[in-house]
């Protein structure tokens, strides 16, 4: 079983907690109140990270299931893959982000999903689970690389918020892969179990 320590991250909580503390930053310099990050999920194509005043557009991880029925080896590589999409960005984050309790909350992300990446391998080469890819997979990658690529053109506080807003939404998204795809498709018992632990720290 997976096991997180007590009084974990809560990384939805958390990022919401950073993103009110920017936009009070940011009203401090306008008449005009800061706007909270929109709801919506998009699929739409690459959209800029940050323009003026506007929210991120992030794609949605929410994909049509082009696969009827994932494998374990295929939702192995998925969760994996995901954890290290969020230290990739968090690493961005460390060498990007202006406000420090952006970089504390990027240096949080990096521990936490290194820690669950670790536990989760451990899982799988204990049971004997062969990862393989899918289209799900190849298509949550390449979404990555896009984010990345667009929050590596940012600097200062359009990073900050930029950053801020894809993870609230990429944790919302990642919330419904988790109930809807990932745990609903997994066979292997143990599999099973690790991947509900992970689903309750994006909580």
């Amino acid at each position: 079983m997976l096991h997180l320590k007590d009084g974990s991250i809560r990384v939805a909580h958390v990022a919401g907690l950073v993103w009110l503390t920017l936009a009070g930053c940011a009203a401090t310099k306008s008449s005009t109140p800061a706007e909270a990050p929109s709801a919506t999920i998009t699929t739409s194509a690459a959209v800029p990270l940050h323009q003026a005043a506007q929210p991120v557009s992030v794609e949605s991880t929410r994909a049509p299931r082009i696969d009827a029925s994932l494998t374990d080896g295929q939702i192995a590589s998925i969760a994996s893959d995901l954890h290290r999409a969020e230290i990739n960005d968090a690493t961005v984050a460390l060498a990007q982000a202006q406000n420090p309790k952006v970089k504390a909350y990027a240096q949080e992300m990096v521990s936490v999903d290194a820690n669950v990446e670790q536990h989760l391998d451990a899982v799988v080469q204990n049971q004997n689970i062969a990862p393989a890819d899918s289209t799900l997979g190849t298509s949550l990658r390449s979404s990555d690389h896009a984010l990345k690529d667009a929050l590596l053109a940012q600097s200062g506080a359009d990073f900050d918020q930029s950053y801020i807003t894809a993870q609230l939404k990429s944790h919302e998204d990642a919330l419904r892969l988790f109930d809807e795809t990932l745990i609903p498709d997994a066979r292997n018992p143990a599999l099973n179990t690790a991947l509900q632990a992970t689903r309750a720290r994006l909580i």
